[in-house]
């Protein structure tokens, strides 16, 4: 068995445990875990999904164990992907909320970027589109880390959905590097901007205008040396 469960707290000691120690399941002892919520390939499944009938497929054929051969067991083989699609029938509808000003906000679905894509639901974006029409504009977020999150929105998330970003916005966050003593990432970006250089032309070989939104915009400008692409 290699499904492991997950829960929405962060406790290290949780992470490995030996589960089927009572008396009713005594045989079945087996190497276990939890990990949290937005760990789990469910999460990953539901910011992909587009519709009920793709998510069925999709859960199905994820490997829950390996029999005594090492063949992969799916959901699908347990007869239980339609039962998990009952569960998540109302979990693939997108929240809607607002941001301070007042800006109508999807909030929907939260896979890691350093496990799984990071993305934010492909159904969420095509509802903005579609509520906005065709003059209006969408903006959406995508995982931590131009070398994580941008790399997986443009390679993963953006294949499955078939849209593609007009803009691509990149937030630095200076502000908290600089606040932590032993953080070594402002010192690579404003005494090194090789690392800036190599995240910005990754962008740039998408061929989309990059918007930087930071106070400190001129100053990396000029150590980039690719002013022409920035907005």
């Amino acid at each position: 068995m290699t499904w492991r469960r997950v829960i929405d707290v962060n406790d290290r000691f949780l992470r490995e445990i030996m589960v089927g120690l009572g008396k009713e399941e005594q045989g079945h002892e087996h190497r276990s875990g939890y990990d949290i919520t937005v760990a789990s390939e469910i999460m990953a499944i539901l910011a992909l999904t587009t519709s009920l009938r793709d998510m069925r497929e999709r859960l199905g054929a994820m490997v829950v164990a390996t029999d005594k051969k090492g063949n992969a067991v799916t959901a699908e083989d347990l007869g239980v992907a339609g039962a998990l699609v009952v569960l998540m029938k109302d979990a693939i509808k997108p929240n809607l909320m607002q941001t301070l000003e007042g800006t109508p906000a999807f909030v929907h679905a939260g896979p890691f970027a350093n496990i799984a894509h990071g993305q934010s639901s492909i159904i969420a974006d095509k509802i903005a589109l579609k509520l906005v029409g065709p003059d209006g504009y969408v903006i959406t977020e995508s995982g931590f880390g131009a070398d994580i999150g941008m790399e997986k929105f443009f390679d993963i998330k953006c294949r499955y959905s078939g849209l593609i970003p007009r803009w691509w916005c990149w937030w630095p966050r200076y502000a908290l590097s600089r606040c932590t003593a032993e953080d070594q990432r402002w010192w690579l970006v404003s005494r090194s901007p090789r690392n800036t250089r190599k995240r910005t032309s990754n962008c740039c070989a998408k061929v989309f205008p990059i918007w930087r939104s930071t106070s400190r915009t001129p100053q990396i400008r000029r150590q980039c040396g690719c002013s022409g692409k920035f907005l």
